[in-house]
């Protein structure tokens, strides 16, 4: 697990490091320009073997321009040409940035106007290609990028991009924390932003590193490590994190006692008469995922394909006239449940929503139509927040749309549009899950996960952006909320390890030819290494 900052709290940590526990400013700059020097000595060596190479550092008037000065005059030193440019020319700088500059003025490296490095770009905005610059660092704003940019800064991104435009893989941009014009805090581009190539930051990323756009300008991320720890925080740590590989270390091993009872009974009530492929996918994941036991409760016309390709679940389909009655004795022999996938928001729709709310059942994830349905009807709505009151453990995972027709439903009055979720994705998702006393995935290229923190998911690609591959997600939290004793530990791992299915399913088909089938099929291999096995 790595903790998620804002700007605020990366800002806070820095000066508790600097002035409760005594480490000098400089000394966190020399080891970020380290930092930047090693990776950039590293793309050298592979790429212009046998080469001296030039480095041009474009440098802000902050901390984040000491950063770049000083990882030109660290190269400067280890035998690189370096070249330092200011892009700003006036105003007060940073005492960390001078101290910087008198050290590369004191070995010589030269300073060159940017202005006139700029007046090189031709009229169409296409840098002359040659061999002047092999490196661009890109040091301008870090983390203080808070508003749109600054006329020098535009020209700034502007000649970085055009180079790197015109040169291609000739020439490495890497950004010195994070790419110039991303807000640290959500990713947004202030007006234009810095392509790198590769981002190094320090100690924790940030929101902007991992939420798109931000994501898709940082190129390859690197976390360095300068010596700023978590005690900077002063014990008020961040409420946001992510999971890395060792997370799967989180699930708990196999019973080698255990029966198929103990690890876990889980109900899908998914698919209507003219959707099948809901309850199969919800249910075949499950299963893949750890269930001892599934059943499925669908439509009559559904049972020929479950009998088919899910030969291990259980399955009931009533009449309509019984729904209500056979779910509910269903329910009680569940430990968890899905419902919602493909189940419509008619007739067939709204007799299950009202049994499973009136159920007792401990654990229930809603997803698709169930969520509709909610959003739709008031009574449901009172229902879903009964049950929540008794204690049953409550996960709901909308996409955006869906997200916002849930908001809206509960807040009347402050209706929001799914741009307007996106761009408020963290008080969003907080205020309804404190609003409904439930867990709640929201989808998205970043699912976002919210109960008593919140998780931000790094793992998938766009390639699951395909039809069922929700259904794939509901099956393997409802599977987990039965074997990991904590449910929002339960929710994470299952938005985790349904993004490295997919992601696997990248490696072996392409991210244009992902199925919810694919998905499927790589959750067996995700299990097994997290299980040593």
């Amino acid at each position: 697990m790595q903790y998620l900052t804002d700007s605020v709290e990366m800002r806070t940590c820095d000066n508790n490091t600097i002035d409760h526990f005594g480490i000098p400013a400089l000394v966190l700059m020399e080891r970020a320009g380290l930092a930047i020097a090693d990776e950039i000595l590293k793309w050298a060596g592979e790429r212009k073997p046998g080469r001296t190479p030039r480095i041009l550092s474009l440098c802000g008037r902050g901390g984040n321009g000491g950063d770049g000065v000083c990882a030109a005059r660290i190269l400067a030193c280890k035998g690189c040409r370096s070249y330092i440019s200011m892009v700003e020319d006036n105003g007060r700088i940073a005492a960390t940035l001078e101290s910087q500059i008198a050290s590369a003025e004191a070995y010589n490296i030269p300073f060159v106007n940017f202005d006139e490095l700029y007046s090189q770009i031709a009229a169409d905005n296409a840098y002359p290609r040659g061999p002047l610059f092999d490196v661009i660092i890109d040091a301008g704003l870090g983390i203080g990028a808070d508003r749109e940019l600054s006329p020098d800064y535009l020209k700034m991104v502007r000649f970085i991009n055009s180079l790197k435009d015109d040169r291609g893989e000739d020439i490495l941009v890497i950004s010195a924390d994070i790419p110039t014009g991303i807000s640290a805090d959500s990713g947004r581009v202030m007006g234009d932003a810095v392509k790198a190539d590769v981002t190094v930051t320090f100690n924790y990323p940030k929101i902007g590193h991992i939420l798109y756009p931000g994501a898709d300008h940082c190129g390859r991320l690197l976390v360095a490590d300068v010596g700023i720890s978590k005690e900077g925080f002063m014990g008020k740590l961040p409420s946001r994190f992510i999971y890395g590989y060792e997370d799967l270390g989180r699930l708990p091993p196999r019973n080698p006692a255990g029966n198929k009872g103990s690890f876990g009974k889980v109900l899908i009530a998914a698919g209507n008469a003219k959707v099948s492929g809901a309850c199969l996918l919800s249910a075949a994941a499950a299963l893949k995922s750890g269930a001892g036991m599934v059943k499925v409760f669908t439509d009559r016309a559904n049972i020929d394909a479950v009998k088919k390709y899910l030969p291990e679940a259980m399955f009931n389909c009533p009449d309509e006239d019984n729904i209500e009655e056979e779910l509910l004795s269903d329910i009680a022999w569940a430990d968890s449940m899905v419902v919602g996938p493909g189940i419509g928001t008619d007739k067939w729709g709204r007799s299950v929503m009202s049994a499973v709310l009136m159920s007792s059942i401990e654990k229930l994830v809603i997803d698709a139509d169930a969520i509709t349905l909610i959003a739709m009807d008031d009574k449901l709505k009172k229902s879903l927040d009964s049950l929540s009151r008794r204690g049953c453990r409550i996960v709901a995972t909308p996409h955006m749309a869906e997200f916002a027709r849930l908001y809206n439903a509960y807040y009347p009055d402050d209706q929001r549009s799914v741009s307007d979720i996106k761009d408020d994705i963290w008080k969003s998702t907080r205020r309804l899950s404190d609003k409904m006393g439930l867990i709640i995935a929201a989808k998205d290229a970043r699912t976002v996960v919210t109960g008593p923190y919140q998780y931000l998911n790094v793992s998938g690609n766009s390639g699951m952006a395909t039809a069922g591959s929700g259904d794939v997600l509901t099956g393997v939290i409802a599977s987990l909320l039965n074997l990991v004793d904590d449910p929002f530990t339960a929710v994470c791992l299952g938005v985790y390890i349904h993004g490295l299915a997919g992601d696997a399913a990248a490696g072996e088909n392409g991210e244009c030819s992902i199925t919810a089938v694919d998905i499927v099929g790589e959750l067996a291999g995700i299990f097994s290494k997290a299980n040593g096995k």
